[in-house]
C-alpha cells in the first residue's frame, strides 16, 4: 500500500474514533490500556518516485514513535542486480529517525529500491506499519569538463618540442580518444599535426611526432566524442589554442660575419636573441674549420673549447689563438644541440671570417723541411750568424715589422740584441745585422702554393706554403738552406731563385710580443 494511502487510512481511523467518542457512551466499551505504541512511518526522503537524487544522498526514515531494529534495517538495491548497497545506519531522536548513509556513491541515472527489514519493531510490533518498499532516481551523470591545458588556451611562446595534456575531472575512457577525437590542426590553415595519443587516468597526452613550427597558432581539438570511464560525454567540443616561440636567432657575432684582418687571439663570441639551453651545448655544437688547402684534409677543425653564458656561446681555440695568419675560417653552428632555453630552435646562420695578414705584435720561429726532418731557423749567440738548428726550442723568435709594399722587416732580439736577418753585400749569404732599424733589406712572403708528396702537417700553421724572397740590388733571392759538407748544421742563405725552390719556410705562430 502507498505511503499517501496508509496515511489517509490512518486519518480516517482517527477520524471515526473521534466521531464515536462524542456519541452516546453506553454504547462504547470501556477502553483498555494498550500493550504498547505501534509504529507508522511519518516521512521517508528521498519520497517514493523522487527523480533527480544526488549520489551521495543519504536515506532518511521517521516514525511516529522509538523503533529497534537489527545490523541490517533497511535494505537499498539497484535496479536489476539482487545485491544489497552497503550502507551506515545510525539513529536519532530516541530512536524515532533512521540515516542509512551509502559507504560510496550510488550510480548515476539509475532507479533504486528502499525496503524496511523485519528487524525494525516496536514496543507493539503487532500494529507495526512496515514491510512496505518505495523507490526513486538518482541524477544524470554531470557531463565531462576540461579542468586544465598546457600550453594553456591563447598562450604564446611555447616551446616548438612540448607534448601537450589536457586533464580533465573524471577518468577518460581510453578507448573514446582516436585521432578523430582529439588532434592537433595548425589555427590558420587547418592542416593537422601528425602524433601520438596516450591517456592516463583523467590526463589527455599528444605528443608531436616532430617538432612544431615556429611562431605558428596551432589548436588542439577535444571532441564530445571523449568520455569518462561513466560515460558521460564532454558537453561540447574544446578548442585549446596557442602560438610557438620565435625562432632562435644569431644578433650579433664578434668576429662579424665576414671580417678581415680578425687578430689571432680574438675569441669567437655568437650572441643570440633568447638564454641558450646550457644543459644540451657540447664542443659540437659551435665549430671553427679552417679552411686552407691542407688543414681541409688533413685537421680541418680547430681543437679548442665551447661555453654558453645566458645568450652568448663561445669558441675558444686551444692555446687561445687560431690557426695562422691570413687564414680564412668558417663557422658551423649545430641546431640540434644550440636552443633557446624554451625549446627555440635556430636558424642557422652562415658565418666566416680571415684572420690578419703577418703581425708584428707576434713572434714566430721559421721552419722548414729538408732531408725529411724539421729545422728551425735560429741565430748563433755570435750573434752574426744564422743557422738551421734540429728541433732546437733555444731557437731564435722572429718578429716582422710591416713596412711599405707590402714587406717586412725581420728581426730577433736574441741576445737581448734587435737583429736584422739582412742579405750579404753580394756574396747572397742571409746574415744577420746588428741595429735598431733594418738597414734596408725587405723580406716577401710569397705563396708557393702546395706542399710536396708525403708531407706531414707540423703543428698549427698556415694554410699555405711561403718561401721568403727579397729584392737586393736588383735581383731577386730567396732564403734557402744549404749544408755544407762534413757539417752537421744546416746554413740559412740566399740563392737565386729557379724553379727548383729545394727549401721551404714555414711561418709558424709561436707566442705575442709583452
Amino acid at each position: 500500500m502507498a505511503l499517501v494511502a496508509r496515511a489517509a487510512v490512518l486519518s480516517a481511523l482517527i477520524l471515526s474514533v473521534a466521531c464515536n467518542g462524542s456519541g452516546d457512551d453506553t454504547d462504547v466499551e470501556p477502553v483498555t490500556e494498550s500493550p504498547g505504541d505501534s509504529a507508522f512511518l511519518t516521512s521517508i526522503f528521498p519520497t517514493d518516485g523522487a527523480g533527480n537524487v544526488a549520489v551521495d544522498t543519504a536515506i532518511e526514515i521517521e516514525f511516529t514513535t522509538t523503533v529497534t531494529g537489527g545490523e541490517r534495517s533497511i535494505s537499498l538495491r539497484r535496479s536489476g542486480s539482487d545485491a544489497r548497497v552497503p550502507v551506515t545506519v545510525e539513529w536519532f531522536g530516541e530512536g524515532t529517525v533512521m540515516v542509512a548513509t551509502p559507504d560510496s556513491a550510488l550510480l548515476f541515472d539509475a532507479l533504486y529500491t528502499v525496503e524496511i527489514d523485519e528487524s525494525v519493531q516496536s514496543t507493539n510490533p503487532a500494529g507495526d506499519d512496515f514491510g512496505q518498499r518505495w523507490s526513486f532516481f538518482t541524477e544524470a551523470a554531470p557531463a565531462l569538463a576540461l579542468n586544465s591545458a598546457f600550453p594553456a588556451d591563447q598562450s604564446d611562446n611555447n616551446s616548438v618540442f612540448i607534448d601537450i595534456t589536457a586533464t580533465f575531472d573524471a577518468p577518460i575512457a581510453v578507448g573514446s580518444v582516436t585521432a578523430d577525437s582529439a588532434y592537433l590542426v595548425h589555427a590558420i590553415n587547418g592542416e593537422q599535426t601528425s602524433g601520438d595519443l596516450s591517456v592516463s587516468g583523467d590526463t589527455i597526452t599528444f605528443l608531436p611526432l616532430s617538432p612544431l613550427q615556429v611562431y605558428t597558432l596551432y589548436t588542439m581539438v577535444y571532441t564530445t566524442d571523449i568520455e569518462d570511464t561513466a560515460g558521460s560525454p564532454l558537453a561540447r567540443d574544446v578548442e585549446v589554442t596557442f602560438g610557438t616561440v620565435p625562432p632562435l636567432q644569431v644578433l650579433s657575432t664578434t668576429p662579424a660575419r665576414g671580417a678581415i684582418n680578425v687578430s689571432i687571439d680574438q675569441p669567437l663570441v655568437l650572441t643570440f636573441s633568447q638564454d641558450i639551453d646550457p644543459a644540451l651545448i657540447n664542443n659540437q655544437s659551435l665549430v671553427v674549420e679552417v679552411q686552407g688547402l691542407y688543414q681541409n684534409m688533413r685537421n680541418p677543425d680547430v681543437p679548442g673549447s665551447v661555453t654558453v653564458a645566458g645568450n652568448t656561446l663561445s669558441f675558444t681555440p686551444a692555446g687561445g689563438t687560431w690557426q695562422e695568419f691570413e687564414t680564412f675560417h668558417t663557422v658551423r653552428v649545430d641546431a640540434n644541440t644550440v636552443r633557446g632555453i624554451d625549446g627555440e630552435p635556430l636558424n642557422v646562420p652562415s658565418l666566416d671570417f680571415t684572420t690578419e695578414l703577418v703581425s708584428s705584435d707576434w713572434t714566430y720561429h721559421l721552419s722548414t723541411e729538408g732531408s725529411g726532418r724539421t729545422y728551425v731557423m735560429q741565430t748563433y749567440s755570435g750573434p752574426q750568424t744564422v743557422f738551421m738548428g734540429v728541433d732546437d726550442t733555444r731557437s731564435s723568435r722572429w718578429r716582422f715589422s710591416n713596412n711599405t709594399n707590402g714587406s717586412y722587416g725581420m728581426r730577433t732580439d736574441y741576445g737581448g740584441v734587435n737583429l736584422w736577418l739582412e742579405g750579404g753585400d753580394g756574396s747572397a749569404v742571409a746574415e744577420m745585422t746588428t741595429g735598431g732599424l733594418s738597414t734596408g733589406q725587405q723580406w716577401i712572403f710569397t705563396n708557393f702554393g702546395e706542399h710536396y708528396p708525403g708531407w706531414t702537417q707540423q703543428g698549427f700553421e698556415s694554410p699555405n706554403l711561403y718561401y721568403m724572397e727579397t729584392v737586393f740590388q736588383g735581383s731577386t733571392q730567396v732564403l734557402t738552406m744549404i749544408t755544407l759538407h762534413g757539417n752537421p748544421a744546416l746554413q740559412a742563405r740566399m740563392e737565386t731563385e729557379t724553379n727548383d725552390i729545394h727549401s721551404l719556410f714555414w711561418l709558424k705562430r709561436k707566442s705575442p710580443v709583452n
